[in-house]
């Protein structure tokens, strides 16, 4: 089974090539094959082997905490103007043009960004209003998102990386009820009106701007309905259907399979 999340061959500072050649080898060898990603399966699907677009899942039960109101303003929260718009995850491929300009066109906004500083993030920090907070444990994220007012997808388009993501944010931010604003990624086809996009930096300060001032509680409604409906169980049982299936096209019982692997002893 090959289980592809990215387009691994342009992950920065990988050798591309190198990596193509890996890559193709070992989906031709695979009985089966996900893809997280909808433009990589759209364009690697083939009719020959099993191939399956299986989307990434959400923590539900975690981040559906944020739906509570009641909590604590985590300490680097407090004091910042309102509203918060907030980012999280690692913090590479972004736009700093695009981000730049938006938190300029809105001074009287927070932009709080969390996650691992993995690029220089240097032009932003002359920007008073955009503030990055490092790196916070997964378990405490809810904490934060219950403070934010908007979510935001901010990715520099053009790279042969970032417009292949498949990001798993997507449905955290989803699960919180919180407007969502993101650049045009193929992820986000069939979620309609519950994202706000914009291809350039003018029209993500106009759709902010729309975000912010959301009043529809069916909106809210349905991005948690959306995660709720793709909790990481609900994939795995999927992946599973699919597995059990290919196994039983070669006249093999899933329990005859696992029962032959190796037991752990703790």
């Amino acid at each position: 089974m090959y289980y592809c999340t990215d387009n691994i061959a342009f992950f920065r500072g990988a050798d591309t090539e190198f990596i193509k050649t890996l890559d193709a080898t070992l989906q031709d060898r695979a009985d089966i094959t996900f893809f997280t990603g909808r433009r990589l399966f759209g364009e690697r699907a083939r009719a020959r082997t099993e191939t399956h677009l299986l989307s990434h899942g959400v923590d539900y039960s975690l981040f559906a905490q944020t739906q509570n109101p009641n909590g604590t303003v985590p300490a680097e929260l407090e004091g910042l103007r309102q509203p918060v718009v907030g980012f999280v995850g690692a913090i590479t491929g972004l736009d700093l043009d695009l981000i730049e300009n938006v938190a300029r066109a809105h001074p009287n906004v927070s932009f709080v960004f969390i996650g691992t500083l993995l690029m220089d993030v240097t032009p932003l920090r002359a920007v008073d209003n955009v503030r990055f907070l490092g790196f916070r444990p997964y378990a405490v994220l809810p904490d934060y998102l219950r403070w934010f007012r908007c979510c935001i997808i901010c990715y520099r388009r053009g790279d042969p990386f970032n417009d292949y993501r498949s990001p798993k944010k997507l449905l955290e931010y989803f699960a919180t009820g919180h407007p969502l604003v993101s650049v045009e990624l193929a992820e986000l086809e069939g979620y309609g009106p519950l994202v706000y996009r914009a291809d350039t930096a003018e029209q993500f300060a106009e759709q902010l701007q729309r975000a912010l001032a959301e009043s529809d509680p069916q909106l809210r409604q349905l991005r948690i309905e959306a995660a709720a409906a793709r909790d990481w169980s609900v994939v795995a049982a999927e992946a599973a259907q699919h597995i059990a299936r290919c196994l039983d096209q070669r006249g093999l019982a899933p329990g005859v399979i696992s029962s032959q692997l190796p037991h752990s002893s703790t």
